[in-house]
């Protein structure tokens, strides 16, 4: 992680040019980079956002993928956390994310595999 508080869409790091996916809307500034690798250096990301950063460590049979609950989908209102455009397939941010639980807590969390894939997508 390191302290960054320009929008940006490339990020330089290890004399290598990354793809940056925003974790926060471009209304919001950022405050950090986080690098994350992938299987190869043709997949490695760069995450911006801004706020604390929640570390949990579990083993990947703790990490359970689910169905999105019915209480996180949005009903347009504000009551709820407004996430109904991003389950739809037919759109961009619908595989963007992904649904999982640990230790019995639902987490709402970037689908990292699918981000690198589209970015480096975009990218070539």
């Amino acid at each position: 992680m390191e302290k960054y508080s320009e929008y940006a869409s490339t990020y330089r790091w290890q004399q290598q040019e990354l793809a940056v996916f925003h974790l926060i809307p471009p209304s919001q500034t950022p405050d950090k980079i986080v690098i994350l690798e992938g299987n190869t250096s043709e997949y490695r990301v760069a995450l911006q956002t801004a706020g604390e950063l929640n570390h949990l460590q579990s083993r990947i049979s703790d990490i359970k993928d689910i169905d999105l609950p019915e209480y996180l989908v949005g009903s347009g209102n504000g009551s709820k956390i407004d996430v109904e455009e991003r389950v739809k397939e037919d759109v961009v941010l619908s595989y963007l994310f992904q649904t999982v639980t640990i230790d019995d807590t639902v987490y709402l969390v970037p689908d990292l595999e699918k981000i690198a894939h589209q970015l480096v997508d975009l990218n070539s």
